[in-house]
């Protein structure tokens, strides 16, 4: 989301920011997020009145006011709820920082709109990989994103944009094809700095690998491109290892969100932190050879949200930070959910269109996870999967994976291409999940493809894809409902 200043001079206030969760367009059955922060770089503390108002800056518009007291050098952040209902139409927030004389404000644009559902039934934002980790599953997407320049980026951003996708999720911002276990790698908190083999997606200092692509650093492509557009972006935080939250991959995670705030934090449309590694729903180790260490794996993943949690509201609280684990066996780790969803702004949760492997119906799960979310202040986001899995000698898309039962017990999944799905079924889905407050869709890359585009990844069946959810799209804007 673009920070605009309307006011004020290069003073104290030199970095006023505000964010909206979920982001606009939203409907008018849900609470939003309002947070924002003040960032002050002087040698001393200083008291900032700071004051969120709805359109016009009058005290019957008044939302919030606080007395902000920033230490030195230092970031305060704030956060305040609002139901929607009533709000129907667009909106301006505004934010006022006043420090002495000099005042500093920053808005946000809030749509919303007339629904008898939680659900815009749109999809608001979509996973970006780079290049998708999986030669099998990208196997009609790959040969073209590793063409990609920075304009080849910033045309990709503005197709999205022009179809309502304007969240952006970096999938991993650095590729290291290994997984938790002894039996993949050998990185430790002691060690991790010297024998990390990972190879960055964008020019870090940290180590020296790097993606072998046109494009020397497609965060700054895209990030600069949705600053223009008004857009938001999560930058991924990943692949230490797969499924790896160990002291290790913590350490590591704190180097990385520390280096991509230093290059990237003064991007307005930065919103918030992904974790690549990915969680199951029983929050265990993914393999079942592991699974003596269950206790150790889920006090792991604790203490990494909690740090890593901790360090973004330290360094940047008006980011936001997301996972997206799946959607089956929650019940089996009710307790770890409970504590961990209070480090966590976002669970996007995968797999809710998918046959529940824990026979549990998805509407039950929904219901289930969201109050768990309610009660910890977290935000439950589908992650949509719009795409679906070749299967030999089998034209249409299916939902379901190829897979096979291992020796120990173990579901191994087959990687096969993954295609766009059929759009009559994504449209069922959107109107069957419904109690959602933002739907984002995995992924964008390989899936849509604008069709003035120079280079298509995922061919005609990615163009055609694009055009049925724009048509769709098109009837649901020009409506201005949600129903």
């Amino acid at each position: 989301m673009k920070v605009k200043s309307m006011t004020g001079t290069d003073c104290l206030l030199t970095n006023v920011r505000l964010s909206v969760v979920p982001p606009s367009p939203v409907t008018d059955q849900i609470e939003i997020e309002i947070r924002g922060s003040v960032r002050n770089p002087g040698e001393s503390s200083e008291t900032f009145e700071t004051c969120v108002y709805l359109d016009t800056v009058r005290q019957e518009s008044l939302l919030y006011r606080e007395q902000l007291e920033v230490p030195a050098n230092g970031v305060r952040g704030f956060s305040l709820r609002h139901r929607t209902l009533g709000w129907v139409g667009k909106h301006t927030l505004l934010m006022e920082v006043t420090a002495g004389s000099q005042t500093r404000r920053c808005q946000q644009v809030l749509e919303v709109l007339a629904s008898d559902t939680r659900s815009t039934r749109r999809i608001s934002g979509a996973w970006v990989g780079l290049l998708h980790w999986s030669e099998a599953e990208g196997a009609y997407w790959n040969p073209e994103l590793a063409q990609f320049t920075a304009a080849d980026w910033r045309e990709h951003v503005r197709g999205m944009h022009a179809i309502g996708m304007d969240t952006i999720i970096i999938q991993e911002t650095w590729r290291n094809p290994t997984w938790y276990g002894i039996h993949y790698h050998q990185m430790t908190e002691a060690n991790y700095r010297t024998i990390y083999a990972g190879r960055a997606f964008y020019p870090s200092s940290l180590w020296p690998g790097r993606m072998d692509l046109p494009c020397a650093d497609p965060l700054e492509a895209i990030l600069d491109e949705t600053d223009r557009l008004n857009m938001q972006v999560f930058l991924g935080l990943g692949n230490y290892a797969h499924f790896d939250y160990t002291p290790g991959s913590l350490a590591w995670h704190l180097d990385v969100l520390r280096e991509l705030w230093s290059l990237y934090g003064h991007h307005p449309s930065l919103y918030g932190w992904y974790v690549s590694e990915e969680l199951n729903g029983w929050i265990k180790p993914h393999e079942m050879r592991y699974w003596d260490r269950i206790d150790e794996f889920r006090a792991e993943v604790l203490t990494f949200f909690e740090t890593l949690h901790g360090a973004i509201r330290s360094l940047a609280p008006h980011t936001l930070l997301m996972m997206a684990p799946d959607s089956h066996h929650h019940a089996d780790a009710a307790d770890t959910w409970q504590q961990l969803l209070h480090h966590c702004d976002i669970v996007c949760v995968q797999g809710y269109q998918r046959a529940p492997a824990d026979g549990v119906p998805a509407a039950e799960v929904i219901r289930r996870m969201q109050g768990w979310c309610d009660a910890a202040g977290a935000h439950h986001w589908i992650d949509l999967e719009i795409f679906g899995f070749e299967h030999p000698g089998v034209t249409e898309p299916q939902r379901e994976s190829v897979s096979r039962i291992l020796p120990d017990g173990t579901t191994d999944f087959i990687q096969t291409p993954l295609i766009p799905q059929r759009m009559d079924l994504i449209r069922a889905e959107l109107n069957q999940l419904s109690a959602f407050e933002y739907v984002c869709a995995y992924q964008y890359p390989g899936l849509l493809a604008a069709p003035g585009c120079r280079l298509k990844p995922g061919g005609t069946r990615a163009v055609q894809f694009y055009r049925d959810y724009q048509a769709y799209w098109k009837r649901l804007k020009q409506a201005g409902i949600s129903r």
